[in-house]
């Protein structure tokens, strides 16, 4: 920026100026403010009222589910599809920016904020449907359940599509992944509503809980885990480390419809052999974690560390681990049982209420 001239002495026929002019030039244009209501924090704000009401909603059921019907169906999908769910449509698209290092305009905010809202109004309307057992009312939620997940699967797409370097694309094309198999699980649920019956009505609610919990909530979190862990380490991780763990999530994958297919045609051996490799593949990334955290507290001392995120994601993560080696001892020890699908469903939905408490509420303190 090129210096102001000196000021000359006035030429003698040269008028004096004025006392009411200016000494000094006017001020440019100053920069405009964000509005209040487009800010980064004003932004957040709106994003959590869904999960929010969610929260509230919750509580009020916890506090008079003696008297509800379907109190345990009901709280259950309550944090599943309300709370957690809504959540990673949310998040999801922040932790995409970060790991693209990508920055979506304010004019794309409202569409963010919106997307949520087919998804919250298929709960609701699958909850009307469940409660006075209406079925053909819990298909239309699945639908918009269903919609809601793929049109956010999409939006993943076109911001992958966007990016000019997407180095850590892995953890989106997770997100991609884990969103495209919550339509299943949500067919899978609108078909149980029309009580077809044992053996079916077993191998349904199995399948349901396995491509909902271990396929959309664990390759999310899995996807989630690869960029999120070495930020709380306060380290670094290598592209190419990374890219071999994120293998693990293609396992993850291949092991949940195998598990699937196993649910449905009531196999115990292809079902748990597909959980072993399940295991498996999440500790192929679970090794990678660990040596970063390993990095991480040898360098505490040029860094310190936050203990809160570290031991919640901790915590969190192997909660995940010993209820999927739960299912997977039960689903075994079910094997020369008739019905085995139908007992494994009755005794998994004991697991539901430890891996709600444990797993996912451990997993809603990590942004703290």
């Amino acid at each position: 920026m090129p210096s102001s001239p000196v000021p000359s002495p006035p030429e003698p026929s040269a008028p004096e100026p004025s006392s009411s002019e200016p000494s000094s030039p006017a001020p440019g244009p100053r920069p405009a403010r964000r509005s209040p209501a487009t800010g980064r924090g004003a932004w957040h704000r709106r994003a959590a009222r869904p999960v929010m009401g969610w929260m509230l909603a919750l509580v009020m059921v916890v506090l008079v589910h003696q008297w509800a019907p379907q109190a345990r169906w009901l709280m259950v999908h309550m944090v599943t599809l309300g709370l957690i769910t809504t959540s990673i449509m949310v998040w999801g698209r922040h932790f995409a920016e970060a790991s693209l290092k990508t920055r979506l305009g304010e004019e794309s905010r409202p569409r963010q904020l919106a997307r949520p809202r087919p998804l919250t109004a298929g709960v609701v309307v699958t909850i009307a449907g469940i409660l006075p057992g209406w079925p053909w009312l819990v298909v239309l939620g699945a639908l918009a359940v269903s919609a809601a997940a793929l049109w956010y699967a999409a939006a993943l797409g076109a911001q992958i599509r966007a990016a000019l370097a997407p180095r850590f694309a892995f953890t989106v094309r997770a997100y991609i992944t884990a969103a495209c198999l919550l339509p299943v699980g949500a067919v899978l649920g609108a078909v149980m509503a029309f009580g077809p019956g044992e053996p079916w009505q077993g191998r349904l609610m199995l399948a349901h809980q396995i491509v909902n919990v271990l396929g959309f909530v664990g390759l999310t979190v899995t996807g989630t885990l690869l960029t999120l862990w070495p930020t709380v380490a306060r380290t670094r991780i290598e592209l190419a480390a990374a890219t071999r763990a994120a293998g693990g999530s293609l396992g993850m994958f291949l092991a949940v419809l195998g598990a699937v297919a196993g649910a449905l045609i009531g196999s115990t051996l292809l079902g748990c052999a597909a959980l072993l490799a399940y295991l498996g593949s999440f500790a192929w990334v679970a090794a990678t974690l660990v040596r970063v955290a390993v990095r991480g507290v040898r360098q505490e001392r040029r860094v310190p560390l936050a203990p809160f995120p570290i031991l919640s994601i901790a915590a969190g993560t192997g909660w995940f681990a010993l209820t999927t080696a739960g299912l997977l001892v039960m689903w075994w020890r079910s094997a020369d049982a008739q019905m085995a699908s139908s007992l494994v469903a009755a005794d998994v939905q004991r697991l539901t209420v430890p891996f709600v408490a444990g797993f996912l509420l451990c997993r809603s303190c990590w942004g703290r």
